[in-house]
């Protein structure tokens, strides 16, 4: 089937630094799986955001084996646990300068926090449509994190106290 070759494709595909799958609806955990499997260690920059057969297998898979992980684009994922953002972020977030969880609704405070500890060199980080991200998170995110760019578009639980003092920073 198409899925089956398209995972097939990526094993002779070692050396692949940037890969975007974004909106492939046929990609899924085994081909998330197989792509890491071959490439994981060159890939420096991976957006699979909105492939919506993609579960917390895929994010353990990334996190096993993408070490040198950069830039990371999760969007529309809203069916994505919070725990397995939570592990890919406290596992691979060492090198991320780049993450993009745009409408992942799974996404809690708890998670958010691990940010500020896992990712030192987070420069860009999309949050917009995360509607459990609260005041305190996105607070402690802007203090903690050497952010340039910061999208926090339908964040329903924040409020313009926690953006004031998040910017008077």
């Amino acid at each position: 089937t198409g899925i089956a070759s398209l995972g097939d494709s990526f094993l002779c595909m070692t050396a692949l630094q940037s890969v975007c799958l974004r909106g492939l609806h046929a990609v899924n955990d085994d081909v998330a799986r197989a792509l890491v499997l071959a490439s994981g260690r060159s890939i420096t920059d991976l957006d699979i955001s909105y492939c919506r057969s993609l579960t917390s297998r895929s994010l353990a898979s990334i996190a096993a084996h993408c070490p040198h992980l950069r830039v990371l684009k999760l969007s529309g994922g809203a069916h994505l646990a919070d725990l397995g953002i939570r592990n890919l972020i406290v596992s691979s977030g060492s090198s991320l300068t780049c993450l993009h969880l745009h409408g992942c609704l799974l996404l809690s405070d708890a998670t958010c926090m691990s940010l500020v500890g896992s990712c030192p060199e987070l420069q860009d980080l999309v949050l917009s449509g995360c509607t459990d991200v609260s005041d305190q998170s996105l607070v402690s995110i802007v203090q903690a994190l050497p952010l340039q760019s910061l999208a926090v578009a339908g964040l329903v639980e924040v409020t313009s106290a926690s953006v004031t003092a998040a910017l008077a920073d």
